[in-house]
């Protein structure tokens, strides 16, 4: 049975914080994903990492590309692949909230005429702690179109 969101991560040399990425998809209180990582020809050790975390969660499923396709290329690969009804996009230095899965999935399951939703950002420094700045996306849609 296809898993209800698939979540996307391409990435290249990411190894810094890929870990932690991951790890924040997988404490996700919404627990139906399938999780692809596209790694995109990186030359530090990022294809061990996603390897590591691959063999012990059979949702992880690892990709490597062997040429550099840059971020979109790279992430329309993974998309090709999906299987989920919903696709969650993340990048490699990004830490989801726990509940962030369930509560896009029932916004958009309660908002049938949206078709996509984004989530507002807090940035951390290199130790996982809040910088105290936010940032937020925009909700008008002329602005969310022209962007």
């Amino acid at each position: 049975m296809a898993p209800e969101i698939t979540v996307i991560t391409a990435v290249r040399n990411g190894s810094n914080y890929l870990s932690e990425t991951i790890e924040s998809v997988q404490k996700q209180t919404f627990q139906d994903w399938e999780y692809i990582i596209i790694d995109d020809a990186s030359q530090d050790n990022t294809s061990e990492i996603i390897n590591l975390y691959a063999e012990s969660d059979s949702r992880i499923i690892p990709i490597f590309r062997k040429n550099k396709g840059g971020p979109f290329a790279a992430a329309n690969h993974g998309i090709k692949l999906a299987k989920g009804k919903f696709i969650i996009r993340t990048d490699a230095d990004d830490i989801s909230f726990p509940e962030r899965f369930e509560r896009q999935l029932n916004y958009l399951e309660s908002n049938p005429e949206i078709q996509a939703c984004a989530s507002f950002g807090q940035l951390i420094d290199e130790n996982s702690k809040p910088t105290g700045y936010k940032f937020r996306y925009p909700t008008s849609p002329n602005v969310i179109k022209w962007l």
